[in-house]
Protein backbone atom coordinates (compact mmCIF):
# COMPACT_ATOMS: atom_id res chain seq x y z
CA UNK A 1 0.00 0.00 0.00
CA UNK A 2 1.39 3.36 -1.03
CA UNK A 3 0.95 6.51 1.25
CA UNK A 4 2.11 10.13 1.85
CA UNK A 5 4.98 10.43 3.97
CA UNK A 6 6.06 13.28 5.96
CA UNK A 7 9.81 14.34 6.97
CA UNK A 8 10.33 16.53 9.30
CA UNK A 9 13.82 18.24 8.56
CA UNK A 10 15.60 20.82 10.24
CA UNK A 11 14.40 24.35 8.52
CA UNK A 12 16.79 27.61 7.96
CA UNK A 13 14.53 29.62 7.92
CA UNK A 14 14.96 32.82 9.41
CA UNK A 15 10.84 33.25 9.62
CA UNK A 16 10.53 32.23 13.42
CA UNK A 17 13.36 34.45 14.52
CA UNK A 18 11.41 37.19 12.32
CA UNK A 19 8.21 36.82 14.61
CA UNK A 20 9.97 36.63 17.99
CA UNK A 21 11.67 40.02 17.18
CA UNK A 22 8.19 41.59 16.59
CA UNK A 23 6.93 40.10 19.46
CA UNK A 24 9.89 41.22 21.66
CA UNK A 25 9.66 45.08 20.37
CA UNK A 26 6.53 47.54 21.44
CA UNK A 27 6.26 50.49 19.06
CA UNK A 28 4.06 53.21 21.07
CA UNK A 29 3.83 57.13 19.38
CA UNK A 30 1.31 59.54 21.09
CA UNK A 31 0.80 61.28 24.12
CA UNK A 32 2.16 58.94 26.78
CA UNK A 33 0.94 58.94 30.57
CA UNK A 34 3.91 60.58 31.62
CA UNK A 35 3.42 63.81 29.80
CA UNK A 36 2.44 65.83 32.44
CA UNK A 37 -0.48 67.64 33.50
CA UNK A 38 -2.20 70.44 30.90
CA UNK A 39 -1.44 73.63 31.94
CA UNK A 40 -2.52 74.40 35.31
CA UNK A 41 -5.88 71.97 35.70
CA UNK A 42 -5.26 68.57 37.36
CA UNK A 43 -6.29 66.77 34.03
CA UNK A 44 -3.01 65.06 32.54
CA UNK A 45 -2.09 66.34 29.30
CA UNK A 46 -2.71 62.65 27.85
CA UNK A 47 -6.56 62.58 29.42
CA UNK A 48 -6.85 66.28 27.72
CA UNK A 49 -5.92 64.37 24.43
CA UNK A 50 -8.34 61.60 24.65
CA UNK A 51 -11.48 63.93 25.07
CA UNK A 52 -10.65 65.66 22.00
CA UNK A 53 -9.62 62.32 20.50
CA UNK A 54 -13.07 60.67 21.25
CA UNK A 55 -15.41 63.81 22.16
CA UNK A 56 -17.13 63.79 25.51
CA UNK A 57 -20.76 64.32 26.41
CA UNK A 58 -20.40 68.46 25.37
CA UNK A 59 -17.45 67.86 22.85
CA UNK A 60 -17.53 66.94 19.70
CA UNK A 61 -15.00 64.63 18.74
CA UNK A 62 -11.82 65.90 17.18
CA UNK A 63 -9.67 62.66 15.86
CA UNK A 64 -5.62 63.84 15.53
CA UNK A 65 -4.62 60.90 16.29
CA UNK A 66 -7.18 58.09 14.08
CA UNK A 67 -6.63 60.36 11.80
CA UNK A 68 -2.83 60.17 11.64
CA UNK A 69 -3.07 56.83 11.72
CA UNK A 70 -5.29 56.27 8.82
CA UNK A 71 -3.07 58.13 6.83
CA UNK A 72 -0.23 57.00 6.82
CA UNK A 73 -1.04 53.53 7.86
CA UNK A 74 0.96 52.31 4.49
CA UNK A 75 3.75 54.38 5.14
CA UNK A 76 4.18 52.25 8.92
CA UNK A 77 3.50 48.78 7.07
CA UNK A 78 5.79 50.05 4.53
CA UNK A 79 8.43 50.37 7.36
CA UNK A 80 7.26 47.01 9.08
CA UNK A 81 7.85 45.46 5.90
CA UNK A 82 11.19 46.87 5.79
CA UNK A 83 12.08 45.87 9.06
CA UNK A 84 11.18 42.45 8.22
CA UNK A 85 13.29 41.91 4.99
CA UNK A 86 16.31 43.30 7.14
CA UNK A 87 15.56 40.45 9.52
CA UNK A 88 14.93 37.60 6.13
CA UNK A 89 18.77 38.91 5.18
CA UNK A 90 20.13 37.39 8.90
CA UNK A 91 20.63 40.79 10.44
CA UNK A 92 19.47 40.96 13.95
CA UNK A 93 16.46 42.91 14.64
CA UNK A 94 17.23 45.72 17.12
CA UNK A 95 15.33 48.50 18.95
CA UNK A 96 17.26 51.02 16.29
CA UNK A 97 14.93 49.34 13.84
CA UNK A 98 11.92 50.46 15.38
CA UNK A 99 13.04 53.72 16.73
CA UNK A 100 13.14 55.02 13.16
CA UNK A 101 8.98 53.79 13.07
CA UNK A 102 8.43 55.17 15.91
CA UNK A 103 10.27 58.60 14.91
CA UNK A 104 8.20 59.29 11.85
CA UNK A 105 4.64 58.23 13.82
CA UNK A 106 5.46 61.24 16.48
CA UNK A 107 6.15 63.80 13.93
CA UNK A 108 2.98 62.54 12.02
CA UNK A 109 1.16 62.60 14.86
CA UNK A 110 2.41 66.39 15.46
CA UNK A 111 1.51 67.52 11.99
CA UNK A 112 -2.33 66.14 12.19
CA UNK A 113 -2.73 68.14 15.70
CA UNK A 114 -0.98 71.42 13.62
CA UNK A 115 -2.85 70.87 10.80
CA UNK A 116 -6.43 70.73 12.54
CA UNK A 117 -9.54 69.80 10.25
CA UNK A 118 -11.27 70.07 14.03
CA UNK A 119 -15.15 70.02 13.63
CA UNK A 120 -17.12 72.31 14.53
CA UNK A 121 -17.66 73.06 18.23
CA UNK A 122 -20.50 72.07 20.04
CA UNK A 123 -23.43 74.48 20.30
CA UNK A 124 -22.65 74.66 24.05
CA UNK A 125 -19.39 76.18 23.25
CA UNK A 126 -20.02 78.61 20.61
CA UNK A 127 -22.47 80.00 22.71
CA UNK A 128 -20.03 80.34 25.67
CA UNK A 129 -17.31 81.59 23.64
CA UNK A 130 -19.97 84.36 22.90
CA UNK A 131 -21.11 84.98 26.54
CA UNK A 132 -24.70 84.28 25.14
CA UNK A 133 -25.02 87.20 22.85
CA UNK A 134 -23.70 85.38 19.15
CA UNK A 135 -22.15 82.01 18.12
CA UNK A 136 -18.85 81.87 17.89
CA UNK A 137 -17.17 79.15 16.60
CA UNK A 138 -13.72 79.43 16.77
CA UNK A 139 -11.57 76.55 16.40
CA UNK A 140 -9.53 75.15 19.46
CA UNK A 141 -6.19 76.58 19.47
CA UNK A 142 -3.60 74.51 20.61
CA UNK A 143 -1.03 76.54 22.86
CA UNK A 144 1.97 74.21 21.89
CA UNK A 145 1.84 71.61 24.82
CA UNK A 146 -0.61 68.93 23.41
CA UNK A 147 2.28 68.73 20.65
CA UNK A 148 5.09 68.96 22.27
CA UNK A 149 3.92 66.31 24.04
CA UNK A 150 3.67 63.71 21.37
CA UNK A 151 6.35 61.40 21.73
CA UNK A 152 6.80 58.15 21.07
CA UNK A 153 8.73 54.73 23.27
CA UNK A 154 10.27 51.54 21.76
CA UNK A 155 10.03 48.90 24.86
CA UNK A 156 11.67 45.70 25.21
CA UNK A 157 9.22 43.12 26.03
Amino acid sequence: MSGLTFEVVKSKSLMPAIRKAFQDYEVTAGIHQDAGNHGDSNESVAQVAAYNEYGTATAPERPAFRASFFKNRKKYIAMLVKIARSGMKGQKLRSSAFDSLGKVAQKDIEQSIARGGWVANALSTQISKGKGKQLINDPLIDTGQMIDSVGYKVKKK
